[in-house]
């Protein structure tokens, strides 16, 4: 029984370095995926000092429904984040693009977006937003931080700008690991 204790807090320690870290969910002109779409996007940023697969991990646009769509473990080339990197998945509704595209959409009226470990029950990170302006996205202040702004020169795939933001977002409700 204590090795199986142990095996579970390495793994919920090691989750605790991936992160929501910027997002938007009304791409006009910012970034295009590989098909030359403008779609919403997450970028989820590893902070820990080890490679980190997402692969059979979650995300989902309703925290009630964490289990709404798992990365496929089909393409472990793409899903892999190095220590101190960066993977957007493109919410676009289109999910035969590839790996990395999920099947539905973010709103831009305001909702949450979750990130669940393989169970489907562990919260890797999970935020809520309110409406969204098209080419702002919203992220941590520093990548992994527990702050969140709003950034006019969005930063996808990139650190997030450490220069005082132009318009503070408003408040957050972050759920504690874990906890939904």
């Amino acid at each position: 029984m204590p090795v199986l204790l142990f095996c579970i807090s390495v793994a919920h320690l090691h989750a605790q370095y991936v992160f929501i870290n910027e997002f938007m969910a009304t791409n006009k002109t910012t970034i295009t995926d590989e098909a030359g779409n403008f779609d919403d996007w997450v970028e989820i940023y590893n902070q820990g000092a080890e490679a980190y697969d997402i692969s059979g991990k979650f995300i989902t646009d309703d925290l009630t429904v964490p289990d709404k769509w798992q990365i496929p473990y089909t393409e472990s080339a793409v899903t892999v984040i190095p220590p101190g990197g960066y993977l957007i998945l493109w919410l676009d509704g289109d999910e035969d693009q590839g790996p990395l595209h999920v099947p539905f959409k973010l709103s831009s009226n305001g909702e949450q977006i979750g990130l669940f470990d393989s169970d489907g029950i562990s919260v890797l990170d999970s935020l809520s937003f309110q409406k969204q302006q098209s080419d702002v996205s919203e992220g941590r202040t520093n990548d992994g931080s527990p702050d969140f702004t709003k950034f006019n020169a969005p930063s996808p795939g990139k650190a997030n700008h450490t220069d005082a933001p132009e318009e503070v977002a408003p408040p957050y409700t972050l759920s504690p690991r874990g906890i939904l």
